[in-house]
């Protein structure tokens, strides 16, 4: 246990006989009278008739002299040494979730706390992320990225057909109408005058999967289809039906041969 021990000063305070001294308070002298003393700040006594006083332990702390007790570091606070007369605020970026603490816990990644004696952590919003413990402050996501949830400690790229056209963002930019990006974390879709987001061949895609854009070949053509916002390069020299379902070749030349056949009929 760990003592303080005063040197008695005569004259000073009450005199009384040293078993009559009360709890918070000290007397040296094991015979005789003297004076009782205050404990000091940072000491406590809960007993009588004691030649002594306790220093206060760790996680408590006592700002008066003469006390027989001492008193609890609150939540966001701490004392990490004995016979402390105050307790200590935890720094920004950590923090105190309890009472009677000796020391303070980092925040965890993808957390924060940005100011002193805190008693808990802030979840870094969307568009934000933190990959270290102990931090005052979350990062931002840079262009070309994206962090959708709360407490992310890394940002994800920007799919390909997406893009990230400024920082803090939760989501991406699908590249629009006429545009494409086949890079993943890009900051701007491309320009193309003949642009399609499919590979030249018989297999329509919807716009927002324009990560690939390619001509269609010399011998074939593309076009929009209706409404669905279909691109489509038909070996067939034909458009495609307007539900964006597309036409074989081998059942585009048997109708082809059909309609030939009732031409020469009629005529």
């Amino acid at each position: 246990m760990n003592l303080f021990v005063c040197l008695t000063l005569m004259g000073a305070g009450t005199v009384v006989v040293r078993g009559d001294c009360p709890a918070g308070q000290y007397n040296t002298n094991p015979s005789g009278t003297e004076s009782c003393q205050d404990c000091p700040a940072g000491f406590h006594q809960p007993q009588t008739d004691q030649d002594a006083c306790t220093a206060c332990p760790v996680g408590r702390y006592q700002p008066s002299t003469g006390q027989s007790t001492c008193l609890v570091c609150g939540e966001g606070k701490f004392s990490g040494s004995e016979s402390s007369i105050a307790c200590t605020d935890c720094s920004p970026g950590w923090y105190g979730p309890g009472t009677g603490l000796d020391e303070c816990a980092s925040c965890n990644a993808g957390t924060f706390s940005a100011g002193s004696g805190s008693a808990t952590c802030t979840a870094c919003p969307v568009g934000r992320y933190q990959p270290s413990t102990g931090q005052s402050t979350c990062l931002v996501c840079g262009e070309g990225k994206f962090s959708d949830s709360e407490s992310s400690i890394a940002c994800t790229d920007c799919s390909p057909g997406r893009h990230g056209p400024v920082p803090g963002l939760d989501e991406c930019a699908s590249c629009p109408m006429g545009k494409f990006q086949a890079t993943a974390g890009s900051v701007a879709c491309a320009d193309r005058v003949l642009c399609s987001p499919v590979h030249p061949d018989t297999v329509p895609l919807d716009r927002t999967s324009q990560s690939v854009c390619g001509d269609c070949p010399a011998d074939v053509l593309w076009d929009r289809v209706g409404e669905t916002n279909y691109y489509f390069c038909n070996a067939s020299r034909t458009l495609t039906p307007q539900n964006g379902g597309s036409v074989s070749t081998a059942t585009f030349t048997l109708l082809i041969g059909l309609i030939a056949f009732l031409a020469i009929v009629v005529l």
